[in-house]
């Protein structure tokens, strides 16, 4: 009886080779992946601090700046909606043109820059700050929905004016009062002039210029048809010749 029970014992105090390893393994993944985790975190939480400072030197810079017109865009989609007005103004010497967006957006202005200076923010905090208290005479920009969000109006800036970015109804994907706090709206279509028009008679809202001006992102795609059609001919002339 007792041998029999000495040979269970054994047994039970028996520990697989491989189960070691195993557990070693494990061990050694989890002490790596917890040194680059920290190392991350430790990488992202300088980057803060740097972009905080960064920010706070950029907003007291744009805040100190004299501005006549703000071009404001979200995103490098909504920047080509206004690409083809932020190039008039660029050739205009005495118009002191400011163009406001976040960091990773600014390299997508592919303008001129002679007479236009960007102004750009890490964090959407500090972009709030410059937008709600800016000074300037105009504000354009593709964003609906001011007043109504945190994209607030700034008693400091003369004329809110919004451009449209898409073609579709007023009515169909946008909040209400979305355009109700703007000084000066350029439509795209003749339907979105008449149906803000008609929100103002049936809802008594203050009155603002409505314009049908047209869809500035067309003659954005027409130039770069152009430009890519001039560059196919060039590479054929450039093939002939050879």
């Amino acid at each position: 009886y007792s041998s029999a029970a000495s040979d269970v014992y054994k047994r039970q105090a028996y520990i697989d080779p491989v189960s070691i390893s195993s557990l070693l393994s494990l061990l050694v993944a989890a002490t790596i992946s917890g040194f680059y985790f920290l190392k991350f975190q430790i990488i992202n939480f300088f980057k803060i601090i740097l972009f905080f400072f960064k920010d706070i030197s950029s907003l007291l810079k744009f805040l100190n700046k004299k501005k006549e017109v703000v071009f404001f865009y979200e995103n490098k989609l909504y920047m080509l909606y206004l690409l083809e007005v932020i190039t008039k103004f660029d050739l205009k010497e005495s118009a002191n043109t400011h163009i406001l967006c976040k960091f990773e957006h600014e390299s997508d202005c592919d303008i001129d820059e002679r007479n236009i200076e960007i102004s750009s923010f890490y964090t959407n905090f500090f972009l709030q700050i410059a937008l709600n208290t800016i000074k300037c005479n105009i504000l354009v920009t593709t964003t609906p929905d001011l007043n109504i969000s945190s994209f607030k109006k700034s008693s400091q800036c003369h004329c809110y004016y919004y451009i449209f970015h898409s073609l579709v109804s007023t009515q169909m994907i946008y909040k209400q009062n979305a355009f109700t706090s703007f000084d000066v709206i350029a439509c795209a279509t003749k339907y979105q002039k008449k149906e803000l028009e008609n929100e103002e008679v049936q809802n008594n809202l203050p009155r603002k210029e409505i314009l049908q001006s047209g869809y500035p992102f067309f003659s954005f795609l027409k130039k770069e048809t152009n430009n890519k059609h001039c560059h196919d001919k060039c590479l054929e002339c450039k093939d002939f010749y050879r």
